[in-house]
């Protein structure tokens, strides 16, 4: 049977969103042709080389991550930090501001998950220190993706249709916006936070999140927050979903389903906090040898340690750990990010076999505990190396039992 890692490299081969988007988009805009074309997030540059094979007069403009930038013809090209914004996350979005309202043709929008960070237009009052910090205790405290973009929202010039809000009127109607989700159930307000898709989420509900999860933040930003004038909201623009997890779910699939596996997916993605989500799992799945149980989404770790890691590494490491305690063997667990990275680290995820985790679950348990997953698993060639990958489309996560008789069965 093929491996784990066989599995993420076949993902990022087959999720070639330069290939989606030559594939699918006259699906998506019929006989539209656009002369310029914006390219937002983490795909940024893979979508504008699939606009500008299919729209060879086009040009414009491609905000994407660190490292996953490349030059395209008649493009111009930004690079920003993500997940937290910085410098060039404000000049990228004044880039942005400038482009869009100097449009008068038709324009094809490209957004791609990562935008929320890429671009960074602080209300006024807000500094760019202020949503560094925000994002950053927000990002450690187990606040679900859409509680953080709601904050993230309500602080921004920019998201929530903050776009939309500067194109020409008159060329509302030469405008399509095509995206590649990254977001469980596909909400067009939330996948990078919205750019081109308001209205403002209400201000009082931002506040609350932030105190219900002990978020530190001065009156002046609380007065900025208050002050915050969202009355403008107009039309949004037309909208597609070029792509999503479900299709990396499908892929892994055929996939294992093509290695001999019995494969089951989960209904629904799963998301939310990593030990409910590790719980949900595995009352789910039931303990066959020569299986497979897969589920796509994203979930959040409230971080307690100063280790290194991301969110899928610490999964695999977490579902590991809970099946052992089960009492079962023969088995691999594993989770992918679909970007090809996981945290602020070079790894796409995490995979854990039960022969060596067995042996070194105490160890295992020391790196749960202190988020220190990347270290763990290194000792162990744990770790899901694909590089970028040019698109984001949440993660893929599974269990696979191996085809012998399971050990130690004790339901």
């Amino acid at each position: 049977m093929k491996s784990v890692p066989e599995l993420a490299l076949h993902l990022k081969s087959t999720l070639n969103v330069k290939q989606l988007l030559e594939s699918g988009l006259k699906d998506c805009v019929g006989d539209f042709v656009p002369s310029k074309v914006l390219s937002i997030g983490k795909a940024g540059c893979d979508l504008a080389l699939g606009a500008k094979s299919l729209f060879p007069n086009c040009s414009g403009l491609i905000v994407t991550k660190y490292g996953h930038g490349f030059p395209i013809n008649d493009f111009d090209l930004i690079e920003a930090n993500h997940p937290v914004p910085d410098e060039n996350s404000i000049i990228a979005a004044k880039a942005t501001f400038d482009f869009v309202k100097n449009v008068d043709e038709p324009l094809l929008v490209l957004i791609s998950g990562g935008g929320s960070a890429l671009l960074c237009a602080p209300i006024e009052g807000i500094t760019l220190q202020d949503k560094i910090e925000i994002t950053t205790s927000l990002l450690r405290s187990g606040a679900t993706i859409d509680e953080i973009n709601v904050v993230r929202k309500s602080l921004s010039q920019i998201k929530a249709g903050g776009l939309t809000k500067k194109l020409n009127s008159l060329v509302l109607n030469q405008v399509r916006v095509v995206v590649i989700s990254d977001v469980v159930g596909n909400d067009l307000s939330t996948i990078s936070s919205g750019p081109f898709f308001g209205p403002s989420p209400c201000i009082s509900k931002t506040i609350d999140i932030l105190k219900n999860y002990g978020i530190n933040f001065s009156p002046s930003i609380e007065k900025a927050l208050k002050n915050k004038n969202n009355s403008d909201f107009c039309e949004n623009p037309n909208h597609f979903i070029l792509s999503d997890v479900n299709q990396a779910v499908g892929l892994a699939r055929n996939f294992l389903d093509a290695s001999g596996y019995e494969v089951f997916t989960y209904p629904n993605s799963l998301n939310g906090l990593l030990q409910n989500n590790v719980r949900t799992m595995l009352d789910w799945l039931d303990y066959k040898p020569g299986t497979a149980w897969i589920s796509g989404g994203e979930c959040t770790v409230e971080v307690s340690g100063d280790g290194l890691g991301g969110r899928n590494q610490q999964w695999a490491i977490e579902a590991a750990i809970a099946l052992v305690e089960k009492g079962f063997s023969d088995f691999e667990a594993f989770s992918y990010a679909t970007d090809g990275n996981d945290g602020p680290t070079d790894s796409a995820g995490g995979w854990v076999c039960s022969n060596w985790l067995v042996e070194n679950i105490d160890q295992a348990r020391d790196a749960v505990e202190s988020n220190n997953a990347y270290p763990f698993l290194k000792k162990f060639n744990g770790h899901l190396m694909t590089g970028p990958t040019g698109t984001n489309i949440n993660d893929v996560r599974g269990i696979l039992f191996r085809p012998q008789t399971i050990q130690n069965h004790m339901l």
